[in-house]
């Protein structure tokens, strides 16, 4: 379900929701649960994203940082062991 954010005009109070997109408006037409104000709730802008963007976004965000082949590198030298070969076999 969606994540919706609401703003209080009086208080300024601000508070997430996890409502059906046919309940975002439930929000808006009651009081604001911190003044208890009437008629002074909002929703905030916000965006909706489907999965996970490292999976789903460009080929540049599915790369590795660029130094991550020698920051495993490092880690294997530093694990007790006789060879390479054997300590990456413990990762």
């Amino acid at each position: 379900m969606p994540t919706y954010t609401y703003n209080c005009k009086k208080c300024e109070h601000s508070f997430t929701e996890i409502r059906k997109l046919s309940e975002r408006e439930i929000p808006i037409q009651s009081p604001c649960p911190k003044c208890n104000e009437e008629n002074c709730i909002s929703q905030a802008l916000s965006t909706f994203s489907l999965g996970d963007p490292f999976i789903h976004g460009n080929a540049d965000s599915r790369r590795p940082p660029r130094d991550f082949k020698e920051g495993v590198l490092d880690k294997v030298k530093k694990m007790p062991g006789k060879t390479t070969e054997g300590r990456l076999s413990q990762l």
